[in-house]
């Protein structure tokens, strides 16, 4: 038998019904809840130097309801937005980056790190010097530098005279006076530069040494300036060995 209540309208509701519409209601009821989203993937550079910019990726579930929102957190108090930005960082170090996914129905995260390091150092010299300078010929000059870079740098010498040496204190001799321009060479993968100096070389003088042998005595007359012969003969004598 199916009963039936009046309503308020003066329809009659039967309980046929009732059941019905609490199961209709109920599964209404089910599906009002959204859609949380379930981050995939989040992907970025593994390393970047300092001020490069790079680009960071992240993936979703595609069931998830909108509005989504999406926030990246990079590490150095800087923040991003979207599945998919750019980033660069101004100092080394390895930092931590922290993706979010987030809608009415939750939120989800996930982080990689990025390892950031200097740009690469081209070589540069900074400063060079030769020691002793001026100096004299035959003499050996010893060369030094201040080079900076990455490794392996390669140092290469030209001395003015023809001569080269490679390594980063050489010496060289000079064989005869003049003014030489020494130049060095810096290079590696990345870059190179050259600096010069002067080298002031002196000429030796040839030392002079004569002995002189024992000379003879002169004479002169008694009471009277003038030599005897004996005596111009033995001041000739003695001209001829000076």
């Amino acid at each position: 038998m199916i009963n039936s209540a009046p309503h308020a309208d003066g329809h009659t509701f039967s309980s046929l019904w009732l059941p019905l519409v609490l199961l209709v209601g109920g599964l209404f009821l089910a599906g009002c809840g959204a859609t949380a989203p379930v981050v995939q993937s989040v992907s970025g550079p593994d390393t970047l130097e300092t001020e490069e910019t790079g680009t960071f990726e992240a993936s979703i579930n595609q069931e998830a309801d909108a509005p989504v929102t999406y926030t990246w957190n990079f590490g150095d108090g800087s923040t991003g937005s979207g599945l998919l930005t750019n980033h660069s960082y101004s100092s080394t170090g390895r930092y931590s980056i922290r993706f979010e996914a987030s809608n009415e129905g939750g939120s989800d995260t996930d982080t990689i790190s990025v390892r950031v390091v200097p740009p690469p150092q081209p070589a540069s010299i900074t400063s060079i010097n030769a020691s002793p300078n001026p100096v004299d010929e035959g003499e050996s000059v010893r060369f030094s530098s201040n080079v900076q870079g990455d490794s392996p740098v390669s140092q290469e010498w030209s001395f003015g005279d023809g001569s080269t040496a490679m390594g980063e204190s050489p010496t060289h001799t000079y064989e005869e006076p003049g003014q030489y321009t020494a130049r060095l060479e810096a290079s590696n993968d990345v870059g190179e530069d050259s600096r010069t100096v002067t080298v002031r070389v002196s000429r030796v003088l040839p030392e002079v040494c004569t002995t002189v042998s024992e000379m003879n005595a002169a004479f002169f007359e008694r009471n009277s300036s003038t030599l005897t012969d004996d005596a111009e003969s033995s001041l000739q004598e003695n001209a001829d060995i000076l």
